[in-house]
């Protein structure tokens, strides 16, 4: 599934694949760091005691391993569950990792006071991505990071907040204008 896609009235998006990448290096880092510890500890056999071989490096090893695959399972399950949907009046947030945490957000857009993107380094700006900020009637600031695209982003909040600032303008339009109308009758009766 692509970073952003259209269903129906909304638009999903989903975070970069860049953070599956960041996701990976550090798996593959600590794979590094288990494997000089594995190399330390069979160089030195003969000088490490196999109390400390056994009792202790091998634990670390198998220990920092298993985190290592847990982290990247939790980052995949983080990957493909953290979503940003935009409706027509409202900015849904689904943040979902199974056993850790499962949070649906909704934000209304008339209660968002202003947008910002961020996109600081080479890397955001060669595969665009950036860190998306919230600011909210309440100061709230919320900031949302690993954003594909984020100025699209921006831009098509910023067309949706128009929208619904056009709608409202209209409705008062609207309203005035039938109370005027109601006015006018009324006046045109009691004339008559």
């Amino acid at each position: 599934m692509p970073a952003s896609y259209v269903a129906g009235r909304y638009r999903i998006f989903r975070r970069h694949p860049i953070f599956l990448f960041y996701a990976t290096a550090k798996f593959a880092f600590f794979l590094l760091v288990c494997a000089a510890f594995a190399s330390f500890t069979a160089m030195y056999r003969d000088v490490i005691p196999d109390i400390v071989r056994y009792g202790l490096m091998f634990p670390v090893i198998f220990l920092l391993g298993n985190y290592a695959f847990f982290r990247l399972i939790l980052a995949i399950v983080k990957y493909e569950n953290k979503l940003m949907i935009i409706a027509d009046d409202k900015l849904i947030i689904v943040n979902c990792t199974l056993i850790l945490q499962d949070d649906i957000e909704v934000i209304s857009l008339p209660q968002i006071m202003k947008f910002d993107v961020e996109r600081h380094g080479f890397l955001p700006m060669f595969f665009r991505y950036g860190t998306l900020v919230i600011e909210q009637k309440k100061n709230d600031v919320r900031s949302f990071h690993f954003i594909p695209d984020p100025f699209e982003v921006l831009r098509i909040l910023n067309e949706h907040v128009r929208k619904l600032e056009s709608n409202r303008i209209n409705m008062k339009r609207e309203a005035i204008g039938s109370v005027v109308a109601e006015q006018r009758e009324h006046a045109f009766t009691e004339a008559h």
